[in-house]
């Protein structure tokens, strides 16, 4: 008996239609498709499979079987979020290079992504592969962007700077925007981005037989470490534009409907090996330099006086890892006196590679007489492009000093010789008798033993009106500041006229320090010149003041530091008293 009602079966019908819109639309809102952006290929041509899903995020994509093809690049992976009519739709897409083995036609089977709601599959896709060569130039398939890194050897030498690159490529849309940028962390001996002039300018270029637009996002020079090193993907987002023609007339006498598009983009990672250095032809004089160089090798005079300084400069110029450079050795007389030498740099990052130059600085203070030379200096390099070592040498140096000489037993004239070498022990016999009584329990101890007590108690009641005083001179000792830095002056003005040029250095120099520490409140412990400078400069003195005092300042200690060098300069004690003048117009 038929107990259905003519409402029962409209409702039923109703819940079946709904089901199957339900169905249609789930189908319709996640979509895993595969194209190809070439059908037919030929042997050894690279071609593009591309991957997107649509509507639903995936988590792990697993590959058919790839019979008779070889994957050469990727995952390409970009991110792409579409916005129409204030709504967006959100896809992903993944790429990979692929490159046919022998002739044939070839059905690559589905790939399957796992979703929050399960496992999808891709459509399969037909390859031809011909034994004639086609023409690549690329198909509506071909991908629109491309983040690519380059790396200009996969295989350098222990201390062999590498330049590494970043490209954007991009056809068929207008590129508004780019951030987010990410990239990996480049280990290795040093690392350092740079930028060169034009390194952003949209130039054309051709990648796998199509034409795209392209610019270097970024740059760097790497040194890594010795083995194999493999550097994570780069990422980059990209706003697109594309002008989408309308049915309305007038709207496209206007330019068209614009949309707007966000592509991240993920290029390769890459791996680069390096190679150690060879141990066969290695010179004693190597020290790490990789590259090609030249050196220069010179003294700032040949003939000078005892305890006066002379320069000696090394400077080493060419391509390479300049910056990891050390100092070459040299072989000084021992009556030189010299420290460590003072580097300084003009280097220069481009894709050329590092070139430029290092130079150390020996500052030389003989300080005896007679003529002396200085062996010549070895320095050595590992030149990669003939896989060999290189040795340069400089010219015997000669110095012609005048004064006393020392003799080579190192005697110093300033140096006093004992008579006696031992004093012997008088044995006389002696009869010993107590100074006083037992001092313990005696006046005086109980005196002596209350007395810190009473000091306690004097320094608590005492202690505010002390305290309440301590700003106050410290106010007055900051405004007594260029009156003391004054009467040093007149006294360096007396040591200048009495010709004493070791007092008047040193009474300009106390001048200056002591007018900065009352001044600004500088412990003589932290008087040094880079305190001084950070000092100075939080005091809001303009750098141009603070070079001038620490010139001063410098002037003075060199001078002090090799005696007889050089004359006494006259206008080091006007240039010092408007320098106290005009930093007392500033403080105030």
């Amino acid at each position: 008996m038929n107990t259905w009602t003519s409402s029962g079966k409209f409702r039923a019908g109703a819940l079946l239609c709904f089901v199957c819109l339900f169905l249609f639309t789930v189908a319709q809102a996640q979509k895993f498709t595969c194209t190809v952006d070439r059908s037919k290929v030929g042997t050894g041509e690279r071609f593009r499979i591309t991957y997107q899903l649509q509507g639903v995020s995936g988590t792990e994509m697993n590959l058919p079987s790839l019979q008779g093809f070889s994957v050469a690049g990727g995952p390409y992976q970009k991110q792409m979020v579409n916005y129409v009519n204030g709504r967006s739709q959100q896809s992903t897409e993944i790429s990979y290079d692929l490159v046919s083995r022998t002739a044939g036609k070839y059905t690559i089977q589905p790939a399957t992504m796992k979703t929050p709601k399960g496992v999808i599959r891709s459509n399969s896709v037909v390859v031809e592969v011909t034994n004639k060569p086609t023409v690549g130039q690329g198909s509506k398939n071909t991908p629109e962007s491309i983040y690519k890194v380059n790396v200009a050897k996969k295989e350098v030498y222990e201390g062999e700077p590498l330049l590494i690159s970043y490209d954007v490529y991009w056809r068929n849309f207008n590129l508004a925007y780019r951030s987010n940028e990410k990239y990996p962390e480049m280990e290795g001996l040093w690392a350092e981005e740079f930028h060169e002039t034009g390194m952003d300018v949209v130039r054309k270029a051709r990648l796998n037989g199509v034409e795209y637009s392209t610019f270097t996002q970024k740059k760097y020079i790497l040194i890594p470490k010795a083995g194999t090193t493999t550097y994570g993907p780069a990422s980059i987002s990209l706003i697109s534009q594309k002008t989408q023609r309308s049915d309305d007339e007038w709207e496209n006498l206007f330019g068209g409907n614009v949309i707007e598009e966000e592509i991240t983009l993920t290029s390769e990672g890459f791996t680069v090996r390096c190679l150690p250095l060879p141990d066969a032809g290695k010179p004693k004089s190597f020290a790490n330099a990789v590259g090609r160089f030249n050196m220069n090798v010179s003294l700032d005079k040949k003939e000078t006086e005892s305890n006066d300084v002379v320069r000696l400069r090394i400077r080493i110029s060419g391509n390479g890892n300049l910056m990891l450079l050390s100092p070459p050795a040299v072989k000084f007389p021992e009556t030189f006196e010299v420290p460590d030498p003072v580097v300084s740099d003009s280097i220069r990052l481009s894709s050329a590679g590092v070139t430029g130059s290092r130079t150390f600085e020996y500052v030389i203070i003989p300080r005896s007489g007679g003529e002396f030379r200085i062996d010549p200096v070895a320095f050595s390099y590992f030149d990669p492009s003939s896989k060999a070592y290189r040795e340069v040498r400089s010219d015997t140096l000669r110095l012609k000093v005048s004064g006393d000489v020392v003799s080579a037993t190192g005697n110093n004239p300033d140096v006093e010789t004992m008579g006696k070498d031992i004093r012997y022990i008088n044995e006389s016999d002696k009869t010993l008798f107590p100074v006083q009584k037992f001092f313990f329990r005696t006046p005086l101890y109980f005196i002596l033993a209350a007395l810190p007590f009473l000091l306690t108690i004097l320094v608590v009641l005492f202690r505010k009106p002390l305290f309440r005083r301590t700003p106050d001179m410290e106010q007055k000792r900051i405004r007594q500041a260029d009156s003391v830095a004054l009467k040093r002056l007149r006294m360096a003005k007396q040591m200048m006229d009495e010709n004493n040029r070791d007092k008047y250095y040193e009474e300009l120099n106390k001048a200056l320090m002591g007018y900065l520490a009352d001044k600004y409140s500088i412990a003589f412990a932290d008087m040094n010149r880079a305190h001084i400078r950070e000092k100075l400069l939080t005091q809001g003195m303009s750098e141009a003041l603070v070079h001038q005092v620490l010139s001063i300042v410098e002037t003075c200690e060199f001078a002090r530091f090799a005696p007889g060098s050089g004359e006494q300069r006259a206008d080091l004690y006007q240039d010092t008293l408007n320098l106290i003048t005009q930093l007392e117009k500033q403080k105030s």
